[in-house]
Protein backbone atom coordinates (compact mmCIF):
# COMPACT_ATOMS: atom_id res chain seq x y z
CA UNK A 1 0.00 0.00 0.00
CA UNK A 2 1.08 3.93 -0.76
CA UNK A 3 1.68 5.87 1.81
CA UNK A 4 -0.91 8.75 2.17
CA UNK A 5 2.45 11.33 1.76
CA UNK A 6 3.08 9.46 -1.55
CA UNK A 7 -0.50 9.64 -2.71
CA UNK A 8 -0.76 13.20 -1.91
CA UNK A 9 2.15 13.68 -3.83
CA UNK A 10 1.12 11.72 -6.97
CA UNK A 11 0.06 12.92 -9.77
CA UNK A 12 -3.55 13.00 -10.45
CA UNK A 13 -5.71 13.35 -13.81
CA UNK A 14 -8.97 15.17 -14.14
CA UNK A 15 -9.89 15.35 -17.01
CA UNK A 16 -13.00 17.40 -16.75
CA UNK A 17 -14.03 20.15 -19.79
CA UNK A 18 -13.45 19.34 -23.19
CA UNK A 19 -10.28 17.52 -24.70
CA UNK A 20 -8.85 20.59 -26.23
CA UNK A 21 -8.46 21.91 -22.11
CA UNK A 22 -8.37 19.26 -19.79
CA UNK A 23 -8.06 20.38 -16.16
CA UNK A 24 -4.25 20.86 -15.00
CA UNK A 25 -2.56 18.39 -13.04
CA UNK A 26 -3.17 18.64 -9.35
CA UNK A 27 -0.13 18.68 -8.08
CA UNK A 28 1.00 18.98 -3.77
CA UNK A 29 4.00 21.66 -4.54
CA UNK A 30 6.10 20.19 -2.39
CA UNK A 31 9.37 18.87 -3.60
CA UNK A 32 9.73 15.41 -4.42
CA UNK A 33 12.30 13.43 -2.07
CA UNK A 34 15.51 12.18 -2.78
CA UNK A 35 15.38 8.62 -1.93
CA UNK A 36 13.03 7.71 -4.00
CA UNK A 37 10.79 5.86 -1.34
CA UNK A 38 6.66 5.43 -1.38
CA UNK A 39 7.74 5.00 -5.38
CA UNK A 40 5.75 1.71 -6.62
CA UNK A 41 7.41 -1.22 -7.93
CA UNK A 42 5.70 -2.21 -10.71
CA UNK A 43 5.04 -5.94 -12.12
CA UNK A 44 3.31 -5.58 -15.59
CA UNK A 45 3.33 -3.02 -18.30
CA UNK A 46 0.30 -1.89 -17.70
CA UNK A 47 1.19 -1.17 -14.12
CA UNK A 48 4.73 0.41 -15.07
CA UNK A 49 2.52 2.89 -18.20
CA UNK A 50 -0.34 3.62 -15.09
CA UNK A 51 2.23 6.17 -13.92
CA UNK A 52 3.38 7.84 -16.69
CA UNK A 53 1.76 11.10 -17.90
CA UNK A 54 4.29 13.37 -19.38
CA UNK A 55 7.73 13.45 -19.16
CA UNK A 56 10.99 15.05 -20.45
CA UNK A 57 14.24 14.47 -22.06
CA UNK A 58 17.72 15.02 -19.94
CA UNK A 59 18.75 15.35 -23.86
CA UNK A 60 21.24 17.42 -25.67
CA UNK A 61 24.09 15.88 -23.06
CA UNK A 62 25.31 12.11 -23.01
CA UNK A 63 23.91 11.95 -26.35
CA UNK A 64 25.99 13.86 -27.88
CA UNK A 65 28.86 12.22 -29.58
CA UNK A 66 30.87 14.79 -29.79
CA UNK A 67 30.34 14.96 -25.35
CA UNK A 68 32.08 15.76 -23.41
CA UNK A 69 32.22 19.11 -25.35
CA UNK A 70 28.18 18.46 -24.62
CA UNK A 71 28.81 19.58 -21.01
CA UNK A 72 27.30 22.89 -21.72
CA UNK A 73 23.93 21.12 -21.42
CA UNK A 74 24.57 18.88 -18.89
CA UNK A 75 21.83 17.82 -16.68
CA UNK A 76 22.49 17.73 -13.20
CA UNK A 77 20.08 17.38 -9.71
CA UNK A 78 19.17 21.09 -10.05
CA UNK A 79 17.72 19.90 -13.82
CA UNK A 80 15.74 17.24 -12.80
CA UNK A 81 14.38 19.33 -9.84
CA UNK A 82 13.37 21.74 -11.93
CA UNK A 83 11.77 18.98 -14.30
CA UNK A 84 9.64 17.50 -11.43
CA UNK A 85 9.11 20.11 -9.37
CA UNK A 86 8.09 22.96 -11.56
CA UNK A 87 7.50 20.95 -14.69
CA UNK A 88 5.56 18.75 -12.80
CA UNK A 89 6.89 15.71 -15.23
CA UNK A 90 6.57 11.80 -13.88
CA UNK A 91 9.37 10.38 -16.22
CA UNK A 92 12.04 10.98 -17.65
CA UNK A 93 14.07 9.38 -21.00
CA UNK A 94 17.74 9.55 -20.21
CA UNK A 95 19.43 9.31 -23.92
CA UNK A 96 22.88 8.19 -24.12
CA UNK A 97 25.44 7.88 -26.85
CA UNK A 98 27.23 4.65 -25.76
CA UNK A 99 28.10 3.31 -28.94
CA UNK A 100 30.17 5.97 -29.82
CA UNK A 101 32.64 5.71 -26.51
CA UNK A 102 32.61 1.51 -27.04
CA UNK A 103 35.27 -0.57 -28.91
CA UNK A 104 34.53 -2.33 -32.18
CA UNK A 105 33.61 -5.33 -30.16
CA UNK A 106 30.43 -3.00 -28.00
CA UNK A 107 32.79 -2.85 -24.51
CA UNK A 108 31.73 0.61 -23.36
CA UNK A 109 34.16 2.84 -21.53
CA UNK A 110 33.44 2.73 -18.10
CA UNK A 111 34.21 5.98 -17.50
CA UNK A 112 31.01 6.81 -19.93
CA UNK A 113 29.16 4.37 -18.08
CA UNK A 114 30.10 5.81 -14.63
CA UNK A 115 28.85 9.14 -15.96
CA UNK A 116 25.54 7.43 -17.36
CA UNK A 117 25.18 5.52 -13.96
CA UNK A 118 24.70 9.27 -11.89
CA UNK A 119 21.74 10.03 -14.40
CA UNK A 120 19.88 6.57 -13.89
CA UNK A 121 20.68 7.42 -10.12
CA UNK A 122 19.21 11.01 -9.87
CA UNK A 123 16.77 10.25 -11.68
CA UNK A 124 15.44 7.00 -9.60
CA UNK A 125 15.93 9.12 -6.73
CA UNK A 126 12.89 11.62 -8.11
CA UNK A 127 10.90 10.49 -10.52
CA UNK A 128 8.09 7.47 -10.58
CA UNK A 129 9.47 6.13 -13.90
CA UNK A 130 12.62 6.44 -15.51
CA UNK A 131 13.76 5.23 -19.13
CA UNK A 132 17.15 4.55 -20.68
CA UNK A 133 18.03 5.13 -23.85
CA UNK A 134 22.16 4.22 -24.47
CA UNK A 135 22.12 3.32 -28.29
CA UNK A 136 20.98 7.32 -28.97
CA UNK A 137 22.53 8.25 -32.82
CA UNK A 138 23.87 4.95 -33.17
CA UNK A 139 24.30 6.15 -36.53
CA UNK A 140 27.38 4.12 -37.75
CA UNK A 141 24.53 1.11 -37.82
CA UNK A 142 21.98 3.32 -39.67
CA UNK A 143 24.42 3.54 -42.43
CA UNK A 144 24.65 7.47 -41.33
CA UNK A 145 28.90 7.53 -41.49
CA UNK A 146 29.14 11.67 -41.40
CA UNK A 147 30.05 11.74 -37.95
CA UNK A 148 32.46 9.23 -37.33
CA UNK A 149 35.24 10.72 -36.34
CA UNK A 150 33.48 11.33 -33.17
CA UNK A 151 33.26 7.19 -32.48
CA UNK A 152 35.92 5.44 -30.55
CA UNK A 153 37.66 3.10 -33.22
CA UNK A 154 35.48 4.57 -35.87
CA UNK A 155 37.70 3.21 -38.31
CA UNK A 156 36.88 -0.55 -37.60
CA UNK A 157 33.18 0.10 -36.47
CA UNK A 158 32.44 1.88 -40.38
CA UNK A 159 32.95 -1.32 -42.24
CA UNK A 160 30.82 -3.81 -39.52
CA UNK A 161 27.47 -4.73 -41.74
CA UNK A 162 24.12 -4.25 -40.26
CA UNK A 163 23.97 -7.84 -39.06
CA UNK A 164 27.84 -7.42 -37.55
CA UNK A 165 26.36 -3.78 -35.88
CA UNK A 166 23.64 -5.96 -34.63
CA UNK A 167 26.01 -8.48 -32.57
CA UNK A 168 27.96 -4.92 -31.57
CA UNK A 169 24.41 -3.75 -30.57
CA UNK A 170 23.63 -6.72 -28.63
CA UNK A 171 27.08 -6.99 -26.59
CA UNK A 172 26.66 -3.32 -25.67
CA UNK A 173 22.93 -4.05 -24.14
CA UNK A 174 24.63 -7.11 -22.34
CA UNK A 175 27.02 -5.43 -20.20
CA UNK A 176 24.62 -2.84 -19.38
CA UNK A 177 22.19 -5.61 -17.90
CA UNK A 178 24.84 -6.78 -15.93
CA UNK A 179 25.71 -3.45 -14.74
CA UNK A 180 21.80 -2.69 -13.84
CA UNK A 181 20.06 -5.91 -13.06
CA UNK A 182 19.69 -4.91 -9.15
CA UNK A 183 18.32 -1.48 -10.03
CA UNK A 184 14.31 -0.83 -9.55
CA UNK A 185 11.81 -1.93 -11.77
CA UNK A 186 11.25 1.59 -11.94
CA UNK A 187 13.59 1.77 -14.67
CA UNK A 188 13.49 0.48 -18.22
CA UNK A 189 15.30 -0.11 -20.96
CA UNK A 190 14.37 1.60 -24.20
CA UNK A 191 16.54 -0.36 -26.97
CA UNK A 192 17.54 1.96 -29.99
CA UNK A 193 16.64 5.45 -30.84
CA UNK A 194 14.78 5.84 -34.38
CA UNK A 195 15.75 2.88 -36.09
CA UNK A 196 16.18 3.64 -39.85
CA UNK A 197 18.44 3.44 -42.92
CA UNK A 198 20.55 6.48 -44.05
CA UNK A 199 20.93 6.91 -47.87
CA UNK A 200 23.73 4.94 -49.18
CA UNK A 201 26.89 6.18 -48.73
CA UNK A 202 29.79 5.22 -51.15
CA UNK A 203 32.55 3.00 -49.66
CA UNK A 204 30.34 1.89 -46.25
CA UNK A 205 27.72 -0.97 -45.66
CA UNK A 206 24.27 -0.09 -45.87
CA UNK A 207 22.45 0.31 -42.41
CA UNK A 208 19.64 -1.83 -41.31
CA UNK A 209 16.46 -2.43 -42.51
CA UNK A 210 12.95 -3.69 -40.71
CA UNK A 211 13.43 -6.90 -40.85
CA UNK A 212 16.87 -6.90 -39.16
CA UNK A 213 15.75 -4.66 -36.29
CA UNK A 214 12.79 -7.23 -35.53
CA UNK A 215 15.31 -10.19 -35.86
CA UNK A 216 17.78 -8.29 -33.52
CA UNK A 217 14.73 -7.18 -31.39
CA UNK A 218 14.46 -11.02 -30.62
CA UNK A 219 18.01 -11.43 -29.93
CA UNK A 220 18.60 -8.62 -27.59
CA UNK A 221 15.33 -9.28 -25.04
CA UNK A 222 16.22 -12.91 -24.78
CA UNK A 223 20.03 -11.38 -24.23
CA UNK A 224 19.10 -9.18 -21.72
CA UNK A 225 16.29 -11.68 -20.05
CA UNK A 226 18.85 -13.81 -19.64
CA UNK A 227 21.34 -12.22 -17.44
CA UNK A 228 19.08 -12.09 -14.52
CA UNK A 229 17.66 -10.35 -11.53
CA UNK A 230 15.24 -7.54 -12.47
CA UNK A 231 15.87 -7.85 -15.71
CA UNK A 232 13.98 -10.82 -16.36
CA UNK A 233 10.76 -8.82 -15.12
CA UNK A 234 12.00 -5.18 -16.42
CA UNK A 235 9.84 -3.12 -18.85
CA UNK A 236 11.24 -2.90 -22.37
CA UNK A 237 11.10 0.06 -24.74
CA UNK A 238 10.52 -0.78 -28.63
CA UNK A 239 10.79 1.57 -31.14
CA UNK A 240 9.10 0.56 -34.70
CA UNK A 241 12.01 1.21 -38.22
CA UNK A 242 11.47 4.45 -39.91
CA UNK A 243 8.20 5.29 -36.96
CA UNK A 244 6.28 2.39 -39.25
CA UNK A 245 4.27 0.71 -37.03
CA UNK A 246 2.54 -1.82 -39.32
CA UNK A 247 6.90 -2.64 -40.04
CA UNK A 248 6.78 -3.81 -35.96
CA UNK A 249 6.68 -7.44 -34.89
CA UNK A 250 6.29 -7.61 -31.69
CA UNK A 251 8.54 -10.58 -30.40
CA UNK A 252 7.13 -13.46 -27.99
CA UNK A 253 8.44 -12.47 -24.22
CA UNK A 254 7.17 -13.26 -20.91
CA UNK A 255 8.66 -10.08 -19.32
CA UNK A 256 6.99 -6.43 -20.24
CA UNK A 257 7.08 -5.12 -23.24
CA UNK A 258 6.15 -1.34 -24.42
CA UNK A 259 6.62 0.32 -28.41
CA UNK A 260 7.39 3.96 -28.46
CA UNK A 261 7.01 5.59 -31.89
CA UNK A 262 8.41 9.69 -31.94
CA UNK A 263 5.95 12.02 -33.12
CA UNK A 264 6.73 15.52 -34.74
CA UNK A 265 3.73 16.11 -36.38
CA UNK A 266 3.18 18.88 -38.00
CA UNK A 267 6.93 18.04 -39.07
CA UNK A 268 7.04 21.29 -41.55
CA UNK A 269 6.07 23.65 -38.35
CA UNK A 270 8.45 21.68 -35.61
CA UNK A 271 11.65 21.52 -38.02
CA UNK A 272 11.50 23.81 -40.43
CA UNK A 273 10.07 26.74 -41.82
CA UNK A 274 6.02 26.19 -41.08
CA UNK A 275 3.76 28.15 -39.12
CA UNK A 276 1.49 26.67 -36.26
CA UNK A 277 -2.13 25.96 -37.71
CA UNK A 278 -5.15 24.52 -36.37
CA UNK A 279 -4.74 21.60 -39.33
CA UNK A 280 -1.19 20.95 -37.95
CA UNK A 281 -2.59 20.63 -34.67
CA UNK A 282 -5.81 18.45 -35.42
CA UNK A 283 -2.48 16.16 -37.52
CA UNK A 284 -1.00 15.41 -34.45
CA UNK A 285 -4.05 14.68 -32.54
CA UNK A 286 -4.71 11.71 -35.51
CA UNK A 287 -1.19 10.73 -35.03
CA UNK A 288 -1.90 9.42 -31.44
CA UNK A 289 -5.16 8.46 -32.14
CA UNK A 290 -3.98 5.83 -34.57
CA UNK A 291 -1.10 4.80 -32.21
CA UNK A 292 -3.52 4.10 -29.64
CA UNK A 293 -5.55 2.31 -31.87
CA UNK A 294 -2.75 0.03 -33.02
CA UNK A 295 -1.03 -0.60 -29.72
CA UNK A 296 -5.03 -1.81 -28.54
CA UNK A 297 -5.19 -4.38 -31.26
CA UNK A 298 -1.34 -5.40 -31.04
CA UNK A 299 -2.05 -5.40 -26.65
CA UNK A 300 1.22 -2.97 -26.37
CA UNK A 301 0.97 -0.20 -24.52
CA UNK A 302 2.36 3.03 -26.52
CA UNK A 303 4.62 5.47 -25.37
CA UNK A 304 5.33 8.75 -27.30
CA UNK A 305 8.89 8.79 -26.36
CA UNK A 306 9.56 12.26 -28.71
CA UNK A 307 7.87 15.03 -28.89
CA UNK A 308 8.73 18.65 -29.25
CA UNK A 309 9.13 21.85 -31.48
CA UNK A 310 12.69 23.56 -32.54
CA UNK A 311 13.53 27.05 -30.77
CA UNK A 312 14.50 28.46 -34.73
CA UNK A 313 13.05 27.79 -38.09
CA UNK A 314 15.73 25.33 -38.62
CA UNK A 315 16.89 26.57 -42.25
CA UNK A 316 16.94 30.14 -41.22
CA UNK A 317 17.65 30.00 -38.06
CA UNK A 318 14.83 32.76 -37.72
CA UNK A 319 13.83 32.35 -34.16
CA UNK A 320 9.88 30.71 -33.88
CA UNK A 321 7.53 32.54 -32.31
CA UNK A 322 6.88 31.88 -28.30
CA UNK A 323 3.46 31.97 -28.47
CA UNK A 324 3.28 29.05 -31.12
CA UNK A 325 6.01 27.02 -29.37
CA UNK A 326 3.56 27.62 -26.42
CA UNK A 327 0.57 26.46 -27.80
CA UNK A 328 1.93 23.33 -29.47
CA UNK A 329 3.80 22.21 -26.07
CA UNK A 330 0.22 22.70 -24.39
CA UNK A 331 -2.02 20.78 -27.36
CA UNK A 332 0.84 18.20 -26.82
CA UNK A 333 0.09 17.82 -23.00
CA UNK A 334 -3.74 18.04 -23.79
CA UNK A 335 -3.95 15.12 -26.08
CA UNK A 336 -1.74 12.96 -23.84
CA UNK A 337 -4.31 13.58 -20.85
CA UNK A 338 -7.38 13.35 -22.97
CA UNK A 339 -5.93 9.66 -24.36
CA UNK A 340 -4.34 8.16 -21.99
CA UNK A 341 -1.52 7.92 -23.97
CA UNK A 342 1.87 9.30 -22.15
CA UNK A 343 4.34 11.51 -23.67
CA UNK A 344 7.63 12.80 -22.89
CA UNK A 345 9.26 15.59 -24.61
CA UNK A 346 12.22 16.90 -26.15
CA UNK A 347 13.61 18.41 -24.76
CA UNK A 348 14.43 19.88 -21.37
CA UNK A 349 17.50 22.16 -23.30
CA UNK A 350 19.56 23.40 -26.07
CA UNK A 351 17.44 23.38 -29.76
CA UNK A 352 13.90 22.22 -28.25
CA UNK A 353 14.27 23.63 -25.02
CA UNK A 354 11.42 24.89 -22.72
CA UNK A 355 14.09 25.91 -20.32
CA UNK A 356 16.95 28.45 -20.10
CA UNK A 357 19.78 26.68 -18.09
CA UNK A 358 22.00 29.59 -18.35
CA UNK A 359 19.51 32.01 -16.67
CA UNK A 360 17.76 28.90 -14.52
CA UNK A 361 14.34 29.68 -15.86
CA UNK A 362 11.61 28.62 -18.02
CA UNK A 363 11.63 30.00 -21.59
CA UNK A 364 7.89 32.62 -22.00
CA UNK A 365 5.07 30.42 -21.40
CA UNK A 366 6.52 26.70 -21.73
CA UNK A 367 6.26 26.16 -17.90
CA UNK A 368 2.24 26.84 -17.90
CA UNK A 369 2.24 24.89 -21.16
CA UNK A 370 3.56 21.84 -19.78
CA UNK A 371 1.87 22.31 -16.20
CA UNK A 372 -1.27 23.40 -16.80
CA UNK A 373 -0.65 25.90 -14.07
CA UNK A 374 -1.75 28.59 -13.01
CA UNK A 375 -4.32 27.81 -15.59
CA UNK A 376 -3.97 25.49 -19.11
CA UNK A 377 -2.21 27.37 -21.96
CA UNK A 378 -5.04 28.48 -24.01
CA UNK A 379 -5.14 26.24 -27.32
CA UNK A 380 -7.54 26.76 -30.63
CA UNK A 381 -10.23 24.75 -31.25
CA UNK A 382 -8.39 22.06 -33.73
CA UNK A 383 -10.78 21.26 -37.01
CA UNK A 384 -12.30 17.57 -38.02
CA UNK A 385 -10.46 15.47 -41.14
CA UNK A 386 -13.02 15.21 -43.95
CA UNK A 387 -13.22 11.40 -44.80
CA UNK A 388 -12.46 10.83 -48.95
CA UNK A 389 -14.90 9.36 -50.43
CA UNK A 390 -16.04 9.62 -54.65
CA UNK A 391 -13.85 10.25 -56.72
CA UNK A 392 -12.40 7.73 -59.06
CA UNK A 393 -9.71 5.57 -59.65
CA UNK A 394 -7.11 6.32 -62.54
CA UNK A 395 -4.70 3.84 -63.28
CA UNK A 396 -4.04 4.79 -67.13
CA UNK A 397 -2.04 7.84 -66.42
CA UNK A 398 1.45 5.59 -65.89
CA UNK A 399 3.15 3.25 -67.73
CA UNK A 400 2.87 0.64 -65.26
CA UNK A 401 -0.50 1.47 -63.93
CA UNK A 402 -2.78 -1.15 -65.79
CA UNK A 403 -2.32 -3.51 -62.57
CA UNK A 404 -5.70 -5.18 -62.27
CA UNK A 405 -4.98 -5.69 -58.62
CA UNK A 406 -6.81 -2.07 -56.99
CA UNK A 407 -10.49 -2.15 -56.08
CA UNK A 408 -11.80 1.23 -55.61
CA UNK A 409 -15.21 2.08 -53.46
CA UNK A 410 -16.41 5.47 -54.19
CA UNK A 411 -19.31 5.12 -51.33
CA UNK A 412 -16.99 3.92 -48.51
CA UNK A 413 -13.77 5.71 -49.53
CA UNK A 414 -11.37 2.64 -49.54
CA UNK A 415 -9.25 1.24 -52.13
CA UNK A 416 -7.89 -2.83 -51.79
CA UNK A 417 -5.33 -4.31 -53.35
CA UNK A 418 -3.89 -7.91 -53.68
CA UNK A 419 -0.65 -9.04 -53.25
CA UNK A 420 1.60 -7.45 -54.86
CA UNK A 421 4.06 -10.60 -55.54
CA UNK A 422 5.89 -8.69 -58.58
CA UNK A 423 9.37 -7.32 -58.51
CA UNK A 424 8.26 -3.39 -58.70
CA UNK A 425 6.13 -1.36 -57.50
CA UNK A 426 2.56 -1.13 -58.32
CA UNK A 427 0.63 2.33 -58.84
CA UNK A 428 -2.47 3.87 -58.96
CA UNK A 429 -3.74 7.68 -58.38
CA UNK A 430 -7.24 8.66 -57.04
CA UNK A 431 -8.90 11.79 -58.35
CA UNK A 432 -11.27 13.69 -56.28
CA UNK A 433 -12.97 15.84 -59.17
CA UNK A 434 -14.99 17.59 -56.21
CA UNK A 435 -12.01 19.29 -54.16
CA UNK A 436 -10.71 22.08 -56.08
CA UNK A 437 -6.60 23.36 -55.52
CA UNK A 438 -5.48 26.71 -56.11
CA UNK A 439 -2.07 28.06 -55.98
CA UNK A 440 -0.55 28.51 -52.38
CA UNK A 441 -3.19 26.05 -50.92
CA UNK A 442 -1.81 23.74 -48.40
CA UNK A 443 -3.51 20.25 -47.80
CA UNK A 444 -2.72 17.70 -45.19
CA UNK A 445 -4.25 14.03 -46.28
CA UNK A 446 -3.61 11.16 -44.00
CA UNK A 447 -4.00 7.55 -44.01
CA UNK A 448 -7.09 6.90 -41.25
CA UNK A 449 -6.12 2.97 -41.56
CA UNK A 450 -4.64 1.11 -43.76
CA UNK A 451 -2.61 -2.77 -44.39
CA UNK A 452 -0.09 -3.17 -47.02
CA UNK A 453 3.38 -1.44 -47.47
CA UNK A 454 2.49 1.78 -49.29
CA UNK A 455 3.94 5.10 -50.42
CA UNK A 456 1.87 7.50 -50.97
CA UNK A 457 1.97 10.85 -52.47
CA UNK A 458 -0.51 14.44 -52.95
CA UNK A 459 -0.56 16.59 -56.02
CA UNK A 460 -2.83 18.95 -57.98
CA UNK A 461 -4.50 16.64 -60.37
CA UNK A 462 -5.17 18.91 -64.16
CA UNK A 463 -8.26 17.46 -65.97
CA UNK A 464 -9.63 18.49 -68.90
CA UNK A 465 -11.26 16.67 -71.69
CA UNK A 466 -10.67 19.19 -74.24
CA UNK A 467 -8.29 21.78 -73.40
CA UNK A 468 -4.72 21.41 -73.02
CA UNK A 469 -2.69 21.29 -69.41
CA UNK A 470 0.68 23.55 -69.38
CA UNK A 471 2.58 20.71 -71.34
CA UNK A 472 -0.23 20.21 -74.29
CA UNK A 473 -2.12 17.33 -72.30
CA UNK A 474 -5.72 16.86 -72.07
CA UNK A 475 -7.14 14.72 -69.75
CA UNK A 476 -6.13 13.46 -66.73
CA UNK A 477 -2.59 14.91 -65.67
CA UNK A 478 -0.55 15.30 -62.78
CA UNK A 479 1.86 17.93 -64.14
CA UNK A 480 -0.38 20.76 -63.18
CA UNK A 481 2.47 23.12 -61.45
CA UNK A 482 5.46 24.93 -62.85
CA UNK A 483 8.69 23.97 -62.31
CA UNK A 484 9.04 25.79 -59.31
CA UNK A 485 5.96 23.84 -57.65
CA UNK A 486 7.13 20.36 -58.65
CA UNK A 487 9.60 20.49 -55.47
CA UNK A 488 6.42 20.69 -53.46
CA UNK A 489 5.71 17.47 -54.30
CA UNK A 490 6.13 14.25 -51.68
CA UNK A 491 6.11 11.27 -52.33
CA UNK A 492 6.76 8.91 -49.48
CA UNK A 493 5.98 5.51 -47.02
CA UNK A 494 2.82 5.21 -44.91
CA UNK A 495 4.61 6.03 -41.62
CA UNK A 496 1.14 6.33 -40.65
CA UNK A 497 1.14 10.43 -40.07
CA UNK A 498 -0.62 12.85 -42.42
CA UNK A 499 1.80 15.25 -44.29
CA UNK A 500 1.27 19.13 -45.07
CA UNK A 501 1.55 19.56 -48.61
CA UNK A 502 1.92 23.18 -50.24
CA UNK A 503 0.88 22.91 -53.63
CA UNK A 504 3.24 25.91 -55.05
CA UNK A 505 2.10 27.38 -57.57
CA UNK A 506 -0.74 25.91 -60.28
CA UNK A 507 -0.37 27.21 -63.83
CA UNK A 508 -2.89 25.00 -65.76
CA UNK A 509 -6.59 25.32 -64.99
CA UNK A 510 -9.23 22.92 -63.59
CA UNK A 511 -7.12 21.33 -61.06
CA UNK A 512 -8.03 19.14 -58.04
CA UNK A 513 -6.92 16.87 -55.58
CA UNK A 514 -4.87 13.60 -56.00
CA UNK A 515 -3.80 11.22 -53.98
CA UNK A 516 -0.88 9.33 -55.39
CA UNK A 517 -0.36 5.29 -53.98
CA UNK A 518 2.23 2.55 -54.95
CA UNK A 519 2.21 -1.03 -53.14
CA UNK A 520 5.67 -2.03 -52.74
CA UNK A 521 6.98 -4.85 -54.09
CA UNK A 522 6.18 -7.97 -52.22
CA UNK A 523 3.61 -6.48 -50.02
CA UNK A 524 0.68 -8.51 -48.86
CA UNK A 525 -2.75 -7.56 -50.10
CA UNK A 526 -4.52 -4.71 -47.78
CA UNK A 527 -6.58 -2.11 -47.75
CA UNK A 528 -6.37 1.68 -47.12
CA UNK A 529 -8.42 4.60 -46.22
CA UNK A 530 -8.10 8.89 -46.48
CA UNK A 531 -9.03 11.73 -44.94
CA UNK A 532 -7.81 15.39 -45.87
CA UNK A 533 -8.09 18.89 -44.70
CA UNK A 534 -7.35 22.51 -45.53
CA UNK A 535 -3.98 23.49 -43.70
CA UNK A 536 -3.51 26.99 -45.68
Amino acid sequence: MQSTDHQRRKLVIALAGTAAAPAVLAQSGGKRGRSGEGFDEPATAEQYVAAMHLGCQAGDYLETAYEPAGQRNAVGAADFDVMRNEGGFDHVRIPANCAAHATVDGVISEAFLVKLDNQIKLALERFERVLVDPLHHYLQWKGDHHYDKFYDDSAAVAQLTSDQHAVRATAMWVQMAKRYQSLSLRLSFDLINEPVSAPQQDGFPVGLTSDQLNSWYTQVIAAIRATGGNNARRMIWLEPWDNRLNLLAIPSDAGPLGVSPHYYSPFEFTHREGSLTAAGLANFSADIEYAKRWGRLNRVPIWIGEVGVSKVRQASKIPRPEADRAEYTAHVRNVGLATGVPMCYWGYNAAFAQYDQAARQWLPGMRQAVSGLPQPYPVRTVPAFTVLKGGRMAQGFFANGQWPGFRWDPETGILTAQANDSGSERTVTIVFPEIAIESGQSWIVRALEFTGNWRIGVLPIFFDADRPNQNGKRGIDGRGVNEAGKQFYPYRPMAPGGFDTPMGTIVSPGTFMGVDLGLQPGSPGGQIRFACIRSV
